[in-house]
């Protein structure tokens, strides 16, 4: 779920040499953020809007393309397989929080030096509106994010009981919610998720030692603790298509893609323009 970040200098050998370095998770450890710092960014480390130097190298983008793909997959396996249960034990919130803040968190260790581990279509966009990754390798991301929750949701499908194939963690809205309100709900928790992200992964910061995963695993599991009750907590387009496309149950689909979307936006925006890390040499915020 990252973007640009730099890398961290191993210490020296005894023959003085100094040995490889070992990327910083997230801080322009992944192919495409590689491909990209060979060419002109901005002031504060963004890229060029439409991101052309990510699609320069094939091979690195298919990676990327890939390790978003099975990235979604696993984490709808796994954190919509917490919402099945079974006779023996019912998920409750907290199972289902904590399974979805492990199960991102090992992905973003996973993948995130190859893709920078988005794994969601409103991180994209938020990152996309902080700078962080370009048009082109934006519109390339969120087909292989839906492609892989719906691989992730049959495989599901597949591995639970008969009477559990329709209770595939499809998100809907709770009694006496209105539409409003959920809106509301799905957009703060993005908008919570991509200001943790944009932090962990602002290459002008110097004290992260390596806190993605933790991170961004910790938003997710408190965003979830809030809103599971109240929205089923989607906070990610693709999550939420998956289970709804096997199920084909769509009631207030459209609120799961917009509200995470928009507070993703809004969110990226915000931290690009007010929170970002000023850079090391240089205390102005020029944009």
């Amino acid at each position: 779920m990252m973007g640009d970040h730099s890398s961290i200098d191993m210490p020296r050998s005894e023959e003085g040499v100094q040995t490889e370095k070992t990327p910083l998770l997230h801080k322009g450890s992944d192919p495409v953020s590689k491909l990209s710092k060979k060419k002109k960014n901005h002031a504060d480390g963004s890229k060029s809007f439409l991101g052309t130097e990510d699609v320069e190298k094939f091979d690195a983008v298919g990676r990327a393309l890939v390790a978003e793909f099975l990235g979604t997959m696993l984490l709808v396996v796994v954190g919509c397989g917490a919402c099945v249960g079974s006779d023996v034990a019912q998920p409750t919130t907290l199972s289902i929080a904590l399974a979805f803040g492990f199960i991102i968190a090992s992905v973003v260790q996973m993948i995130g030096h190859i893709s920078g581990a988005h794994i969601n279509p409103a991180v994209t966009i938020g990152l996309l509106a902080c700078g962080r990754i370009g048009l082109i390798m934006s519109i390339l991301y969120i087909p292989f994010q839906l492609a892989g929750a719906v691989a992730g949701a049959a495989l599901l499908q597949y591995l639970v009981p008969e009477l559990k194939k329709d209770a595939i963690g499809v998100v809907s809205v709770g009694a006496g919610l209105t539409e409003g309100q959920a809106f509301a709900v799905e957009a703060v928790i993005t908008a919570v998720l991509l200001l943790v992200v944009c932090a962990v992964t602002d290459p002008n910061r110097s004290d992260l030692a390596n806190s993605a995963p933790v991170a961004i695993g910790l938003a997710i599991a408190c965003s979830h603790i809030f809103a599971v009750p109240l929205t089923g907590s989607g906070m990610n387009p693709a999550r939420s298509f998956g289970p709804a496309a096997m199920v084909g149950q769509w009631d207030n689909q459209w609120i799961y893609w917009v509200a995470p979307l928009v507070g993703a936006a809004c969110a990226g925006a915000v931290y690009r323009i007010i929170f970002r890390a000023p850079k090391d040499d240089d205390s102005s915020y020029d944009l």
